[in-house]
């Protein structure tokens, strides 16, 4: 008799109808998820560099990047539709640039809201002549990749001429034809504590930024051309951020800075070669410090992220529910149990 205890009926359906309504709102929310747009930003069917690289703790440099021998045996696989290597220098080489205020304004609003530390950051950074120097970040890109980026303006190929051209994210507030100044350094000399006289920033890691005594450099100006804004993935970048960021070609890369090194390889396949391309990458870099990225291990994750969503919605609809379930056993047994107790009082 339900009806005889109102607050345990009450609690019953409320439990039972919750139940229910959590596990349609786990399937809804959990069937929203699109592996597609999940893997937007995944341009290219396989990734590979160094574990670092794919490590959000660690850092890529120059010490553990990865090398031209160690993909050689990648590129003799079967299936290999178009393949192409990014290359990078290391964090403390990046040069800064000098911008208008608007364009410095834009890109630290994507981060900082607070007009008053731009505004002091925009007055303690400005030269003479008006422009404000600020951090950048340049990459280099050859030409497999740079023909795969979606160029939402200008034209990307005049990155591969002689010329002095860069191509910017679709974001920034660089217009193509703009005029970027990069501001590099050379005749680096870091002298230790201890003597040492270092002229490059790859061989200081961490540990020895405390034994630094004095840097000497000296500074000069390059302008580039803005050729293209285009859609910078942060996949194929350095997984960092640090300021305005700024895409060359490797060739003109390694123009100033010699000693750049393989950022990422990244490369596209067959679909029907894909799983044995799998297989042989998963094995290749299983041994030492390499490893590797696809859209299938991204899929995978990206399932097994879903299914979590769906485990622990399930599990605490199951609860509520058998709550529910419970609480209306109980309800029936205490009503029966009252009915024999007035039944035999009545005979009495």
């Amino acid at each position: 008799n339900l009806a005889g205890s109102k607050g345990k009926t009450a609690v019953t359906v409320i439990s039972l109808s919750l139940s229910v309504v959590l596990f349609t709102l786990t399937i809804t929310f959990a069937g929203s998820f699109s592996v597609d747009k999940y893997l937007k930003d995944e341009i290219f069917d396989y990734q590979v560099s160094c574990a670092e690289y794919f490590n959000i703790k660690a850092e890529w440099n120059y010490n553990n990047a990865l090398t031209y021998d160690y993909v050689a045996p990648i590129e003799e696989l079967d299936g290999i539709t178009g393949m192409g290597v990014t290359c990078g220098i290391d964090f403390y080489s990046h040069p800064s640039a000098l911008f208008p205020k608007d364009v410095v304004r834009k890109n630290m609003k994507s981060y900082n809201d607070d007009e008053k530390t731009i505004d002091e950051f925009l007055s303690r950074n400005q030269n003479a002549d008006g422009l404000v120097s600020y951090s950048s970040q340049i990459q280099g890109m050859d030409e497999f990749i740079l023909t795969q980026m979606t160029v939402t303006e200008g034209d990307i190929s005049k990155l591969l001429s002689d010329e002095n051209y860069v191509a910017v994210d679709s974001e920034s507030g660089l217009n193509v034809g703009d005029t970027a100044i990069m501001v590099f350094t050379e005749n680096t000399q870091i002298t230790m504590r201890t003597g040492e006289v270092y002229t490059d920033w790859s061989y200081i890691d961490d540990s020895m930024f405390g034994m630094i005594e004095n840097i000497d450099y000296d500074e000069i100006e390059v302008e580039f051309i803005v050729a293209a804004k285009i859609n910078l993935y942060n996949s194929i970048g350095y997984r960092y951020y640090t300021g305005e960021r700024f895409i060359i070609s490797n060739d003109k890369l390694l123009e100033f800075y010699p000693n750049a090194a393989p950022l990422s390889y990244v490369f596209n396949a067959e679909d029907e070669k894909e799983t044995d391309i799998e297989k042989f990458i998963e094995n290749y870099t299983k041994n030492g410090n390499m490893d590797y990225s696809s859209k299938a291990t991204l899929a995978a994750e990206f399932e097994s992220f879903k299914n979590t969503f769906f485990i622990l919605g399930g599990a605490l609809s199951l609860i509520v529910g058998l709550v529910g379930v419970l609480n209306f056993i109980n309800t029936i047994l205490t009503g029966i149990i009252s009915r024999k107790k007035n039944l035999l009082h009545c005979r009495l």
